[in-house]
């Protein structure tokens, strides 16, 4: 019992040392990626690291004057960083839209897209589009940005081994607090739910998976693949909303011992994003958990489950005008 416990925890924080590190990402030179989110935390370590490798990359997010000084840190440690901001606001569909017709006008292919971007917690609150505050920034917008982008994305396939285009998707095992539905479709906001805002948290993260999944599906043809992922428990501004009593026990010894910085972080992200293997091995649609390991989803993934949270997402935005009603991707 004790060790199922131990392994529970390190699945959970992410208590392993990988085998994989920074220095085996691979030469991005000519590459071009996108990581929403990354001003700061786990977001702004694996921008830096991207750069690093020779990728131009576009750092996505609301606030200018953050993303100004995010730009000008990487700049600093990394001379020959090719960064660039595109403003978007995932609490509005329609900042959403115009980010995605800014990269369109200014790049011709995206290799990689990384949402990152997303918050936790908070009270009940909906946005200027109607929806929930989690379920939009961590879900509904980054399915309308991705959908979007994926003109860029099979132009890069074109020129790329199969698998080597990416869509990141970065989840967590909140996942596990989605309702017992997984997703509740007569109203996906649950303004009334057992749990409240964690359990609206949870199906946020887990709507992440089931859409890796769904885009996975869609776009192995075109040589482009979806992974999803737990970065495992990170010090990063998503803990602001954290209920007093959680934030304490995160800080009471031994636990905070096993809450990782934002390095240690990123290491999910960096190795579904860049790592050969994940194409050599044909992992399209896998799952993957700190620190930097393959694993499993623990809540069903069942084809129609998928499909219908996809064609139920499209709807909504082809009501909004934002999708077309008829394409290849349905």
């Amino acid at each position: 019992m004790f060790e199922g416990i131990i392994d529970l925890l390190a699945k959970i924080t992410g208590a392993n040392v990988p085998e994989w590190s920074f220095k085996d990402i691979p030469n991005l030179h000519g590459k071009v990626a996108v990581v929403t989110g990354s001003s700061g935390g786990i977001g702004y370590v694996t921008a830096l690291e991207l750069a690093k490798k020779g990728a131009k990359v576009y750092l996505a997010g609301r606030s200018e004057e953050k993303y100004v000084t995010a730009i000008k840190n990487i700049r600093e440690e990394w001379k020959d960083a090719y960064v660039v901001y595109l403003h978007m606001d995932l609490l509005d569909f329609e900042s959403v839209y115009r980010a995605a017709e800014v990269f369109l006008a200014k790049e011709t292919r995206l290799d990689i897209l990384i949402n990152n971007a997303g918050i936790m917690f908070g009270k009940y609150q909906l946005t200027k589009d109607g929806y929930e505050r989690q379920i939009q920034t961590n879900y509904l917008s980054p399915y309308l940005f991705t959908y979007l982008l994926i003109p860029a994305l099979r132009r890069a396939a074109e020129y790329s081994r199969p698998g080597d285009v990416r869509i990141v998707n970065v989840s967590s095992i909140a996942y596990m607090f989605a309702p017992y539905s997984g997703i509740y479709f007569p109203d996906i906001n649950l303004p009334y739910v057992f749990g409240g805002e964690q359990t609206r948290y949870g199906q946020s993260k887990y709507a992440n998976i089931l859409h890796s999944q769904a885009l996975a599906n869609r776009l192995e043809k075109y040589g482009i693949y979806s992974v999803s992922l737990h970065p495992g428990i990170v010090k990063t501004n998503l803990f602001a909303n954290v209920p007093g009593l959680m934030q304490k026990i995160l800080r009471m010894y031994p636990i905070n011992r096993a809450v990782l910085d934002p390095v240690w972080g990123s290491y999910t992200t960096l190795y579904a994003a860049t790592n050969p293997i994940i194409s050599e091995q044909k992992l399209n649609g896998s799952f993957y958990r700190a620190i930097a390991q393959k694993s499993t989803c623990y809540r069903s993934q069942d084809p129609a489950l998928v499909n219908q949270l996809w064609e139920f997402t499209h709807r909504i935005f082809e009501k909004l005008h934002y999708l077309p009603s008829n394409d290849n991707f349905k």
